[in-house]
């Protein structure tokens, strides 16, 4: 068990350093871009509850210091890519192929799929002239997602699911002790 312990506070921590990651990047109109990046490394519950955690703390300030409801309709749709594409693409395991075919097309198709939500909360908030103004951005953040989710995701399944195998051995390990 204390494998497993120690790699659900694993990614614990890896949640809020990625929500703290989305709140410096708001700074720079970066938010909805590491959004649903980390919605795609990191899958739909932990990439989706960094999004989450800043999502609350933006609501909190929202409630307490502003009236910009459109700032936070904006945010909701990053959220709710980041969870879209979290779900798609399901939790990064360490046997994840970093260049399938099928695994860059399960990538694309989650990274678009995300992007056309965020561009419909964007159409609600902004309207239809603000969309098409902001496009050639949001196409370049798309661009940009692609090649660091294929990059990014084989390395965290690593690092946050590790090998089944050790925990695995640790649980027959524990069980051996109490037969005895």
């Amino acid at each position: 068990m204390k494998i497993h312990l120690k790699r659900i506070t694993i990614r614990g921590i890896v949640t809020v350093i990625a929500a703290l990651c989305i709140f410096l990047g708001s700074f720079f109109n970066y938010e909805d871009f590491l959004s649903i990046l980390f919605g795609c490394i990191l899958g739909g519950i932990y990439g989706a509850g960094a999004a989450g955690i800043y999502l609350v703390i933006k609501t909190a300030k929202f409630l307490l210091f502003s009236s910009n409801l459109e700032y936070l309709t904006l945010f909701s749709g990053s959220f709710l890519a980041a969870l879209v594409s979290g779900l798609i693409l399901g939790s990064p395991m360490p046997f994840e192929k970093k260049l399938g075919v099928a695994q860059i097309f399960k990538d694309l198709i989650a990274i678009l799929a995300s992007y056309i939500i965020l561009c419909l909360f964007f159409f609600f908030a902004k309207g239809k002239e603000n969309l098409i103004i902001n496009l050639p951005s949001l196409f370049l953040k798309a661009a940009a997602t692609l090649p660091l989710t294929i990059i990014l995701r084989p390395i965290a399944g690593t690092q946050l699911y590790g090998s089944n195998e050790e925990e695995a051995d640790e649980l027959l390990e524990s069980l051996r002790k109490k037969d005895n």
